[in-house]
């Protein structure tokens, strides 16, 4: 089923999708958000650029974007896949509860903030090139991996601040001489960078052959005596 998005509402697109049991296409998107909200059983390509949360509180369907993805991508996000043929905006994959997203180039800053685990509910975000300042804020559970495709020094800053669950992988540059406290091989995490180079078609051996920072969290309770004496 194809939807002709270029005089539609949010409301109207998200409408039609409920009431269609086949493969849609949302063509002519131009920044109508919430595309996919809430959605489940449904696999939605999303052609154009599609607006604010879009698949926000994603309940299983899978999302295929042609182009980028703005802010708050996967907000609160509870199953299913997104895929983004493009870079992304800030604040992706807040409150993440599970299922997975894969981003082909970067992201804007925070993304990730609030992710969280719960049971066998395990959230993916993955990342193919790099990520802005506080990727990982209050990580409470669930995986976030950096791919640095482009080998950039520094492909993140500030990252897991606050972080008391969960595990960041950060590719390191084939030029970075530093050294860090926990590294491990691409080997730990070859099915996500299988899946990953799977669906954007790339050539997985680098990614597996290099190294990774590996960030946990240093404590359950990071504020501990920041606020009150507990």
């Amino acid at each position: 089923m194809k939807i002709n998005c270029e005089n539609l509402t949010a409301r109207k697109i998200n409408e039609a999708i409920m009431q269609s049991s086949e493969r849609i296409v949302c063509e002519n998107c131009c920044g109508q958000r919430y595309i996919g909200a809430a959605s489940s059983g449904k696999t939605i390509e999303i052609e154009g650029i599609s607006g604010n949360d879009c698949g926000g509180l994603l309940d299983g369907s899978t999302l295929i974007l042609k182009g980028n993805a703005q802010e708050g991508l996967g907000d609160t996000m509870n199953a299913g896949k997104i895929i983004v043929h493009g870079h992304c905006g800030d604040i992706c994959a807040y409150g993440m509860r599970g299922g997975k997203i894969f981003i082909r180039d970067y992201i804007g800053v925070r993304g990730g903030i609030h992710m969280k685990e719960y049971g066998d509910s395990k959230p993916l975000l993955m990342i193919g090139e790099t990520a802005g300042a506080c990727l990982g804020e209050y990580l409470a559970g669930g995986t976030i991996i950096v791919l640095n495709r482009r080998d950039e020094l520094d492909p993140v800053e500030n990252v897991g601040v606050g972080q008391h669950g969960g595990v960041i992988y950060v590719r390191i540059a084939t030029s970075d001489e530093r050294n860090y406290e926990d590294v491990v091989d691409g080997s730990e995490i070859e099915a996500e960078i299988s899946e990953f180079c799977e669906i954007f078609k790339m050539d997985k051996e680098k990614l597996l052959h290099s190294k990774y920072r590996r960030l946990l969290p240093e404590t359950k309770n990071p504020y501990q005596g920041y606020y009150c004496m507990n």
